[in-house]
């Protein structure tokens, strides 16, 4: 005697409850995660907020990054391999916060390099001057 299968033809429905429990799951882990993540932000001045405008004429600790990426602290022109250096000298001496002023062309890997300088040398503000347009 001979026995014979009947091999029935696959379905060609796809189960998609697997998939959406994992999307859902990761979902919810993302909604519950993110407000715990330190992410740096920038805080902006607003018109209504009641901080005084500061006035930077007479600031002794001044970082200009030009256009061609050349960084200047006061009127000394600095290599990139000695900002930390320099930053700490200053943080030192001049104990202020240092007013940063970057041109709009200026790589903004170069603004990267001087802000993580700065960090490193131990400062904790930044004043970063925006010109209007």
């Amino acid at each position: 005697m001979k026995w014979t299968s009947k091999q029935t033809p696959p379905s060609p429905e796809i189960n998609l409850t697997p998939l959406i429990d994992v999307v859902f799951m990761v979902l919810i882990l993302f909604i519950l995660i993110a407000p715990i993540l330190n992410i740096e932000n920038i805080e902006l001045f607003s018109k209504k907020s009641s901080t005084k405008m500061v006035h930077f004429e007479n600031q002794k600790f001044k970082i200009y990054i030009f256009k061609d990426n050349t960084i200047w602290l006061n009127k000394q022109k600095l290599d990139s391999s000695m900002l930390k250096e320099m930053f700490t000298f200053a943080k030192t001496k001049l104990n202020q916060t240092p007013l940063l002023i970057c041109d709009q062309h200026a790589f903004f890997g170069t603004y990267e390099n001087v802000k993580t300088a700065l960090e490193e040398a131990g400062f904790e503000d930044i004043h970063l001057v925006l010109k209007p347009k």
